[in-house]
């Protein structure tokens, strides 16, 4: 078992060094949902369609062989108190997003960061509650 330090600096380099850097403002990258400037953080995905409530909606991190690695989608979720998504993992260790409420159109997808499991950071410093 790794100790709480360890667990900070797994987390602190999945964070900053696994994450490619995205330079356009707005992308849609799925049907479903697009990377484009947040009234919360930066950017932030926005939903393209109506989200029915329990929909799979995105990958969020890749389990490769115990070496995580954030998904374009997965960098760019924000937190909320009143998220709209959770986290579940499947057989393989890997994370989905799913929609805990329906998610109207143009709607930013937010997830509870507090509640997020290793090897998330949970941290929601520079985050703003809307």
């Amino acid at each position: 078992m790794l100790s709480d330090h360890a667990n900070h600096a797994i987390r602190d380099f999945i964070r900053e060094v696994l994450i490619l850097e995205s330079t356009a403002p707005e992308r849609s990258l799925s049907s479903t949902w697009r990377i484009s400037e947040s009234k919360i953080h930066g950017v932030g995905i926005h939903a393209n369609c109506l989200i029915p409530k329990n929909t799979k909606i995105s990958k969020v991190l890749l389990n490769n062989s115990g070496f995580f690695l954030l998904t374009e989608f997965g960098k760019h979720v924000n937190h909320q108190k009143k998220s709209n998504s959770e986290l579940k993992m499947d057989k393989d260790g890997d994370f989905w997003l799913f929609s805990i409420k329906d998610i109207n159109k143009g709607e930013e997808i937010v997830s509870d960061y507090r509640n997020a499991p290793f090897p998330f950071n949970s941290s929601i410093k520079g985050f703003k509650e809307l």
